[in-house]
């Protein structure tokens, strides 16, 4: 079941079930800081947790997470234990543990998150041209190779401010692999919203909030009137906590 009814503001409304935004086996999920995205990993964590096994590797040592994914894990029913979370702090560490989650992939392993890749390819100003490029051509095909075994594979990206717009650190390189891109922004309300696909004349499709309970839920009805269309520059000037 994709969908179900639930209560909103006083109105039914109809609750995507979390692997409907993930209808790719490559997703790359970006956006401002504090738009959400690492709470749209712990969605989908939680949902591929009832049918097997998830990978995570956190390259940014932020754990501040843990406590929605957790809650949003039992309330759709997965399971806390399936979740595996790798921190790795630096970006060596990093790429080791990009390394050791494709060289030692469980068999019942239905869903690979990197949060964010920008740790693992963004290096250039840490280390020397060639360090960088050859983490580029080394752990993207790695990643993507996964897909290939039936790995869905999601990577987070932080977004650089630059003249053409806000795109996603490494944008070019990653889209060569054709991926399902999601752009989350921060809403004015306490709500973020996931764009598809990512462009100038992008439409807010789905938006993602977070509970008092600590759950995470994904609607695509009761989208603000403010929220549609093209325009959501808007709605990154927030922080989502």
């Amino acid at each position: 079941m994709l969908t179900e009814r639930i209560e909103v503001q006083g109105r039914s409304v109809r609750q995507l079930r979390p692997n409907l935004l993930l209808d790719s086996d490559l997703v790359h999920c970006w956006g401002a800081a504090g738009s959400g995205k690492t709470l749209f990993a712990c969605l989908q964590a939680a949902e591929y947790s009832r049918s097997g096994t998830v990978e995570w590797i956190n390259t940014d040592g932020k754990v501040g997470f843990l406590s929605a994914l957790k809650a949003t894990t039992r309330a759709l029913g997965g399971d806390p234990s399936r979740i595996s979370i790798t921190v790795a702090n630096g970006h060596r560490n990093a790429l080791k543990a990009v390394r050791r989650a494709v060289e030692t992939i469980a068999p019942d392993t239905n869903l690979l998150i990197v949060d964010p890749i920008t740790r693992v390819i963004d290096m250039s100003r840490e280390e020397d041209v060639l360090w960088g490029r050859e983490m580029i051509e080394e752990v993207l095909p790695s990643l993507v190779s996964q897909t290939e075994i039936g790995v869905r594979v999601l990577l987070v990206s932080e977004v650089r401010y630059l003249d053409v717009g806000v795109l996603p650190v490494m944008y070019d390189t990653i889209s060569r692999w054709k991926p399902l891109n999601l752009h989350m922004a921060r809403g004015p309300g306490r709500y973020s919203t996931i764009s598809i696909p990512a462009g100038p004349d992008e439409e807010v499709v789905a938006i993602m909030r977070l509970g008092k309970n600590g759950v995470i839920n994904v609607t695509a009805e009761g989208i603000p009137p403010e929220c549609r269309g093209g325009d959501t520059q808007c709605l990154e000037s927030q922080s989502f906590v």
